[in-house]
């Protein structure tokens, strides 16, 4: 299963490397050049992450790095992969697509609104934003402007169980059960800014920086566990078996069905602010530098750190 994933950045360029396969844990940390990076996306063996100046880098392993030429200075913020396609979206409605991750084209769309996150489900690639705009294609080379229940910033989209989840600023939540079709708005009961979602095991989960957890058995009605976290949180993702979200301070939780969480010692004190990848290989993206976490049990508590070896080459920066 392959997890696609990131919104906001903060500064610097970290990347963040986790595999969970039930042995101890060893983690590294190593600088991206000061690559600022915002987005990260998983597909066909390939991790491709995104960032300001059109920035954008790949990697077959999550350690050693390319860094490809884009043909646009737009900030890139996120990057999804879906049919054999990556799509990356950001600023000034930005669209990328490339099949190989080394040649990107522009796509042109109906929309100048920065892109917050894009998302595949359903055979077709949904694009979310500022002003509530939401895009859809097909095929990722034809974008066409949804009608929209909000004028808010949307922030993370997702799709699970046959509906398109989307949720932004003021606790904002939309859903759509074909993603091109009608979009509904859905009570969250909170006015925190909803950053990121994901679906697995049945559960939809939101998360925020301001400490707010929302679960959701069917997209249409969401609650705030009892026991959910203390953590400001970026984003998160299902990893096949676990919720895993990222956040402020290199902050790393996971929970089973997002209602309660364990909260790991840090991946480092830089900000986390989104993360992809498999069940045995998550690399998240965040403020400076490189982390690998392998082999996290699922009883662990704790987190070793050592030094690690990193190759990047290619490209402008």
């Amino acid at each position: 299963m392959t997890l696609g994933s990131i919104l906001e950045s903060v500064a610097g360029g970290l990347v963040v490397v986790l595999a969970f396969v039930g042995r101890p844990v060893a983690a590294s940390t190593v600088a991206l050049a000061d690559t600022r990076l915002s987005g990260i996306a998983c597909g066909r063996g390939q991790f491709v992450a995104v960032g300001p100046e059109g920035a954008l880098l790949t990697s077959s392993n999550g350690l050693e790095w390319t860094r490809r030429s884009t043909p646009t200075q737009a900030h890139l913020r996120s990057v999804t992969f879906g049919d054999g396609l990556f799509v990356a979206v950001g600023c000034n409605g930005t669209v990328l697509t490339s099949k190989d991750t080394a040649s990107w084209t522009p796509q042109r769309t109906a929309t100048s609104n920065a892109l917050r996150q894009v998302t595949h489900g359903r055979g077709q690639f949904i694009a979310v934003g500022d002003g509530g705009v939401i895009l859809s294609s097909m095929e990722g080379s034809h974008w066409r402007r949804l009608d929209s229940v909000t004028t808010n910033s949307i922030r993370g989209v997702t799709y699970g169980s046959g509906l398109f989840v989307a949720v932004g600023a003021d606790g904002m939540i939309v859903t759509s059960p074909g993603g091109n079709k009608r979009w509904s708005a859905r009570h969250s009961g909170t006015e925190a800014c909803l950053r990121g979602v994901a679906y697995g095991n049945g559960t939809f989960v939101a998360v925020s920086p301001s400490r707010t957890v929302l679960t959701s058995a069917d997209g249409l009605r969401w609650s705030r566990p009892a026991r959910a976290c203390d953590a400001y949180l970026y984003s998160v993702a299902f990893t096949g078996s676990a919720f895993v979200a990222v956040g402020s301070g290199g902050a790393v939780l996971r929970s089973q069905d997002g209602g309660r969480w364990q909260l790991l010692p840090s991946a480092g004190s830089s900000n986390l602010s989104g993360i992809a990848g498999t069940s045995d290989n998550l690399v998240a993206v965040g403020a400076a530098g490189v982390v690998r976490l392998v082999a996290l049990d699922a009883d662990a508590t704790t987190l070793s750190f050592a030094p690690l070896d990193q190759s990047f080459t290619g490209g402008r920066k």
